[in-house]
């Protein structure tokens, strides 16, 4: 009889077992992870783009994965630990790729299993074909193998078109070159074919993959057998360092259960990577998140690699491109790429790998257009030519600038926020609404900063005879306390009171002066900074028009906002006394 017990992490997974001391034949590919063509950037999730047009990477990959295949016997609350058939192992992967006129790539991984080991858990009583109490041992594997080759091409689909992303076809062939009797190899060619979708943003780029791989499990002797494969990955990135979150797994859909926490495989990395030049150094690490045969406890994976254009020759009868010191020298190339002195032609530095050397890309740490007639070469499309990528301006054909609001991120200045560019705005620097009169769009409906006073174009009314202020007014002194938000370098201002002649110049002068006490008082109350107010009475002394007619007396009634101090400090600025 037949027993299927053997569990990656307490995993659901089964294994046909053969009675035989110290080894069972399994022909299963132990390592789950695939890392992403070199030059990708990501560690485990291929990116949907070719952004090279004739660029060649390498990269080296190294992982550790912990108790990636243990032993279980039992089903459900009877089932306990029997030992790890596979410990640890370590792998390192040696990668290579070559991109083609930024829609197709090629590239190969030729994997090697370094170390590993485990314990060579022994089960009794299991196999009836057995005596009673004859002990079955499975064998641990050790040392090195190497692991299936993978060959892989990518043919880009669509490319990017700003914020629209780009999407690929992807597809991969495993051949059986691993070792079978050491977790390493499956004895069989597998192939998958995936859709790649994604997107470079600048700072933020993403990627999620889908594929399904074919696998034969040779009648039952191997852990996995076809399996749905998927895939997210995003990056930030800051200057040369990238930060990456990356989830990724597999189910099984041949002869098992998809989606069961034992035929799953789901891994979670975490880590950063930094370019010097053409070289790039990653690290990352994260837990298994299922229980799927191979899953690992915890995983850590460390990478180096690099990116180089590969020379072209500057004619069609084999020149290359000239000493730039010297344009004698080495004006003839031979077949293999080298100059007539027999030196090989270096490559130029392209830290962002956009096909546009360091020294002509003005962009150097952000892929953009290498197309020679650019207007800005190596640098991202923009329309509008403001210096702002379309994929991060928010205003894409309209030349703009950088701004803290992430809503008028590329969008033309506009100080005070109010939605109207400071180009066209007769008050750039209070907030108003558009109006057909150029003169007054983008100003306040009734207040406005005009030299040294604040200016009202409605009057603060009060009860008769009181220094009550009407409901009528607080509108207007709403706009008064904004705009006073809006301009902190106004440090000092004086609420005067006026009157006219009417009654007793005493009395007036006391009522004038308990008005302006009122704004005071309602402007303080509603956020405005003490320190900033003062008032003053002044009744019927500062005529500004004759007190013989009604009209020129109504003129007279009135409040003002004069400035007496500004400052460059802002708040810090605003002092108790005197203005000076």
């Amino acid at each position: 009889m037949v027993a299927r017990l053997v569990r990656s992490f307490a995993c659901a997974g089964a294994v046909w077992l053969t009675p035989v001391l110290a080894s069972a034949q399994t022909a299963t590919a132990l390592e789950r992870l695939e890392p992403a063509p070199a030059g990708d950037g990501f560690f485990a999730v291929p990116r949907a783009d070719v952004p090279g047009h004739l660029r060649a990477s390498a990269a080296l990959v190294f992982s550790y994965a912990d108790s990636p295949l243990s032993l279980r016997v039992g089903a459900g609350d009877a089932a306990r630990d029997a030992g790890e058939v596979v410990s640890y192992q370590v792998t390192g992967h040696v990668l290579a790729a070559i991109e083609i006129r930024r829609f197709l790539k090629f590239d190969v991984d030729v994997p090697v299993t370094l170390a590993q080991g485990g314990d060579s858990p022994s089960i009794t009583g299991l196999v009836s074909a057995l005596p009673p109490g004859t002990q079955v041992t499975y064998g641990s594997p050790e040392g090195a193998a190497m692991n299936d080759l993978r060959l892989g091409l990518r043919l880009v689909l669509l490319p990017q078109r700003g914020a629209i992303p780009a999407a690929s076809l992807v597809y991969a062939v495993w051949v059986p070159t691993g070792d079978e009797t050491a977790f390493t190899g499956t004895g069989e060619v597998r192939h998958m074919p995936s859709i790649v979708v994604g997107a470079d943003m600048g700072r933020f780029s993403y990627s999620i993959a889908l594929g399904r791989r074919v696998q034969d499990t040779r009648g039952g002797l191997g852990l996995l057998g076809g399996e749905l494969v998927a895939g997210g990955a995003i990056a930030g990135r800051f200057g040369r360092f990238s930060a990456y979150g990356e989830l990724y797994g597999s189910t099984v859909t041949v002869e098992a259960s998809p989606f069961g926490r034992g035929t799953t495989n789901i891994e979670l990395l975490l880590g950063g990577r930094a370019t010097v030049g053409p070289l790039s150094f990653g690290l990352a690490g994260g837990p298994g998140l299922t229980a799927g045969v191979g899953t690992p406890t915890f995983r850590l994976v460390a990478s180096v690699g690099a990116s180089f254009d590969v020379p072209q020759k500057a004619q069609a009868r084999g020149e290359v491109a000239t000493n730039a010191g010297d344009p004698k020298a080495g004006s003839k190339g031979n077949s293999k790429g080298k100059t007539g002195a027999g030196v090989d032609v270096a490559a130029a530095p392209d830290a962002d790998g956009d096909g546009i050397p360091d020294s002509n890309d003005v962009c150097p740490d952000r892929a953009g257009d290498a197309t020679p007639t650019a207007k800005r070469p190596g640098c991202p499309p923009d329309r509008d030519g403001d210096a702002i990528a379309d994929a991060d301006d928010v205003c894409p054909d309209e030349p703009g600038v950088a701004s803290a609001d992430p809503a008028r991120f590329g969008c033309a200045l506009d100080t005070d926020g109010d939605g109207i560019a400071d180009a066209v705005d007769a008050c750039p620097k209070e907030r108003g609404e558009a109006n057909a009169d150029p003169k007054i769009t983008g100003c306040p409906a009734s207040v406005r900063v005009e030299g040294t006073q604040i200016v009202i174009l409605q009057e603060v009314n009060f009860a008769t005879g009181s220094d009550v202020i009407a409901p009528e007014s607080y509108a207007l002194l709403e706009q008064v306390g904004s705009v006073l938000a809006q301009h902190p370098e106004i440090a000092r201002v004086a609420i005067d009171g006026h009157t006219d002649n009417v009654g007793a110049e005493r009395a007036n002068v006391t009522l004038s002066q308990r008005r302006a006490v009122a704004v005071v008082r309602w402007l303080v109350d509603h956020g405005v900074d003490a320190r900033r107010l003062e008032a003053r009475g002044f009744g019927p002394r500062r005529p500004v028009a004759s007190n013989d007619k009604p009209e020129g007396r109504a003129k007279n009634r009135r409040v003002e906002f004069q400035i007496l101090r500004r400052t460059q400090l802002g708040e810090a600025g605003w002092k108790e006394g005197a203005a000076k």
